[in-house]
């Protein structure tokens, strides 16, 4: 999500014509980012810390070894459902997903996969760099 919010606000700037060096714009985001990341770690206790630790490894990343990656997961986590989507529950207590526009169920959060390939961008990036 965070990725998505950055491309806004770059393509906001663009529509106003105001040229900022893409270099100086990805610092920028960066270190915003890596604010949060250390605040979040910061302040999670510990049952939070392992949730937020339980879910990266749901999207295939381990904070301990990629702490930078703390705010994307967090994110992931509290993701709100596209339009159109709804979640319930069956009679066994497991939560799904239905497109109402759709008429299509899933078992995962339908933003999940986005926010696995964001994850997977972002370490191969920094790792990269």
């Amino acid at each position: 999500m965070f990725d998505l919010l950055s491309k806004t606000k770059k393509d906001n700037v663009k529509d106003k014509n105001i040229s900022i060096p893409k270099r100086k714009f990805k610092k920028y985001v960066k270190l915003e980012e890596d604010d949060l990341n250390k605040k979040l770690s910061i302040i999670l206790n510990d049952k939070q810390y392992a949730e937020v630790k339980e879910f990266g490894l749901y999207l295939d990343v381990d904070i301990d070894k990629h702490p930078y990656i703390i705010y994307t997961v967090w994110v992931a986590m509290n993701a709100e459902l596209p339009p159109d989507w709804e979640m319930h529950e069956t009679e066994d207590n497991i939560y799904y997903f239905y497109n109402k526009l759709l008429n299509y169920s899933i078992w995962e959060h339908p933003l999940d996969d986005c926010y696995r390939k964001i994850i997977k961008d972002k370490i191969f990036n920094i790792e990269n760099n």
